[in-house]
């Protein structure tokens, strides 16, 4: 029996996958509706989610950490959470799999007035301007009374 060639067996396709989505590219208005329609609110997630939609219907300003592993899903559910906030579309919405989190923020979300959820900063320092760095730096040390910064 003659072994044939790997590439007579195979074909290997021309570009890789996507492992690692760009932020950039799934906040866009044209992506929004898929990457929301493609997330899976799992219960520890969904809790995530409801911490952050609470602060934002509640006007209560609150910073977070999003850590986890390699490959986790954190641009997917930074870039889901980012859509629902700053885009206002009720198709949006509807593309969400989670009934309870749809039914609960849709319509509290949709009346929150807020220039910083319409307008996200780049999510690597490295991308903004060192002025924006600075100015974002000096107002969150002024908010916050009684710490120390190390």
């Amino acid at each position: 029996m003659k072994l044939q060639r790997l590439d007579e067996i195979i074909c290997v396709k021309p570009e890789s996958p996507e492992t690692t989505p760009l932020l950039s590219k799934i906040i866009l208005d044209a992506n929004a509706a898929r990457t929301v329609q493609e997330y899976l609110f799992t219960p520890s997630l969904r809790a995530h989610f409801q911490m952050v939609f609470e602060c934002a219907v509640h006007r209560r300003g609150q910073g977070f950490w999003v850590q986890a592993e390699y490959g986790a899903g954190k641009t997917h559910f930074l870039g889901t959470l980012v859509n629902l906030l700053i885009w206002r579309d009720e198709a949006l919405w509807n593309a969400v799999r989670d009934d309870d989190l749809r039914k609960t923020y849709a319509h509290p979300l949709s009346k929150v007035s807020s220039s910083v959820l319409r307008r996200p900063f780049p999510i690597s320092a490295n991308a903004l301007p060192r002025a924006w760095c600075t100015r974002f730096w000096n107002k969150a040390a002024t908010t916050m009374h009684g710490c120390c910064w190390m």
